[in-house]
C-alpha cells in the first residue's frame, strides 16, 4: 500500500495484506518431487578429494540442490574406501591442492573393475595447468581449469 506523506513529501510504503493470484504461485512441495530423488543415497553419489574449502562448499551445495548424496575428503585412502562402498556416478579431483594423493587415488580406482562406472574429472590452476596432461595421462577423464569446473559443475551433476 503507498501512501503519501505530505510533510516530508515522500512516497512511504507500507507492508500490505496483498497475495499474488493463485495462477502466479507455484509452490513445490516436498511431496511433489519423486521419492528417488528425496534421498540423496538413491545410486547418486559424488566422491571428491578436494582440499579448498571454498570448492568444497561450492561442490556440496551444487550436489545438494541436485538431490545428489556427497562425500569430500582430502585423503587418498578414504576417497577409495568411499568409492567402493557407495559407487559414485561421478569422483572429482583437486589436482591443484593435493596432486600426491590424486594420482594415488586414480591408480587405486582405475584398478577397481567395479568402479568403471565412474566419471573422474578433476580441476587445476594455471599456475599448475602442466598437471593436466599428466593427470590425463593417468586416467582422469577431463581436467578442468578451476574456473570453468565452477562454472560447468552444475552441468556436470546434472547428467
Amino acid at each position: 500500500m503507498k501512501e503519501i506523506n505530505r510533510r516530508q513529501n515522500k512516497t512511504v510504503f507500507r507492508q500490505s495484506q496483498y497475495h499474488p493470484p493463485a495462477s502466479h504461485v507455484h509452490p513445490v512441495h516436498e511431496e511433489s518431487k519423486p521419492a528417488e530423488a528425496l534421498s540423496p543415497s538413491a545410486g547418486r553419489v559424488v566422491i571428491g578429494l578436494v582440499k579448498a574449502l571454498l570448492l568444497a562448499t561450492k561442490i556440496s551445495g551444487a550436489a545438494k540442490r541436485n538431490h545428489l548424496g556427497i562425500h569430500l575428503c582430502d585423503e587418498s585412502s578414504k576417497l577409495v574406501s568411499l568409492a567402493k562402498e557407495h559407487q559414485p556416478f561421478l569422483i572429482v579431483f583437486d589436482w591443484d591442492g593435493c596432486e600426491g594423493e590424486s594420482f594415488k587415488s586414480l591408480k587405486e580406482i582405475r584398478s577397481h573393475a567395479d568402479l568403471k562406472g565412474a566419471a573422474l574429472v578433476g580441476y587445476v590452476s594455471k599456475p599448475k595447468a602442466h598437471l593436466k596432461e599428466e593427470a590425463l595421462r593417468a586416467g582422469c577423464q577431463r581436467v578442468f581449469g578451476k574456473t570453468e569446473f565452477l562454472t560447468e559443475l552444475e552441468h556436470l551433476l546434472a547428467r
